[in-house]
C-alpha cells in the first residue's frame, strides 16, 4: 500500500451545559492506494478531543491527528493475529459488560 490523501473532515462543537467543557468531534481521513489494483482505500477515524476558547483550529486539528495515531496503533495491536469472527465475539462480550453498568 502506498500513501494517497490526507484530510480533515467533519468538524462538530459540543457542549453539554455551560460548565462542562467543549468537545471537538472531527474526522481524519487517510487514503492508501492498492499497488496491485491501482485502487484507493479510505480510512476515516472519527476522534474527540477537548476544544475551547483558547484553542485555534490548527490546535484542534494537531490533537485530533495524534489521537487518531494512537487509535490506529492500539487497533494494529489489538486485531493483529485475530479473526473478524474473534473480534466480533470480543465486541459482542463488550456490549453486554457495558449494557450490565447501572
Amino acid at each position: 500500500m502506498d500513501f494517497y490523501s490526507f484530510s480533515f473532515g467533519d468538524m462538530q462543537v459540543a457542549q453539554a451545559d455551560a460548565s462542562s467543557p467543549e468537545i471537538v468531534a472531527m474526522d481524519v481521513r487517510l487514503a492508501f492506494r492498492d499497488s496491485e489494483t491501482k485502487g484507493a482505500h479510505l480510512l476515516t477515524v472519527q476522534v474527540q478531543v477537548p476544544g475551547g476558547a483558547d484553542s485555534t483550529i490548527a490546535d484542534v486539528q494537531q490533537e485530533a491527528f495524534e489521537k487518531m495515531l494512537q487509535i490506529l496503533q492500539a487497533a494494529t495491536a489489538y486485531c493483529q493475529g485475530k479473526t473478524p469472527n474473534q473480534l466480533k465475539e470480543a465486541s459482542e462480550k463488550q456490549l453486554i459488560s457495558t449494557s450490565k453498568t447501572p
